[in-house]
């Protein structure tokens, strides 16, 4: 028994790495930000076929590897949610980076939704924990028949 139970916990330890393993933004390892961020709407696009524009400053987007993996995860659970539940039929998407801050906007032009209701999923509260792992802030403005405007806030962007 004590054989079996060692096991199992090998197994289930090994499980917990490949999906930790899976949350890495692996893409980042082969390009940055700014590229698979791109990929990402690229893809949106062609599994939707909602319009997606996107918008990436001249400026710099080297960061911190784990700040530019939270911001990939962020931008692609915006537009998962689009993808999900907005009935759009444009997104925008915008990064920019100041001496101050950089500021990520994931925009819809969908049916909106009211961020105060309580919802079952974690996507939102993903987003925001995240957020908060890398210092920054996230805002989610939105109303019934408005779309949706998600953005993210990190102070000190050139530091």
């Amino acid at each position: 028994m004590l054989q079996q139970t060692t096991q199992r916990a090998r197994m289930t330890l090994d499980e917990a790495r490949r999906a930790i393993q899976a949350l890495r933004a692996s893409v980042l390892d082969r390009q940055d930000l700014k590229g698979a961020v791109g990929r990402e709407v690229d893809q949106f696009t062609a599994n939707t076929n909602i319009s997606c524009r996107y918008e990436i400053d001249a400026g710099s987007m080297d960061m911190p590897p784990d700040t530019a993996q939270h911001i990939l995860r962020i931008v692609q659970e915006s537009l998962s949610n689009v993808a999900r539940h907005a009935q759009a039929t444009r997104v925008s998407v915008d990064l920019e980076r100041s001496d101050e801050e950089v500021r990520v906007v994931v925009r819809d032009n969908g049916v909106g939704f009211d961020p105060a209701e309580k919802r079952q999923g974690f996507g939102l509260a993903g987003m925001r924990e995240r957020a908060a792992q890398i210092g920054g802030e996230l805002r989610v403005v939105s109303s019934p028949g408005d779309g949706a405007t998600v953005e993210l806030v990190l102070w000190g962007g050139d530091e």
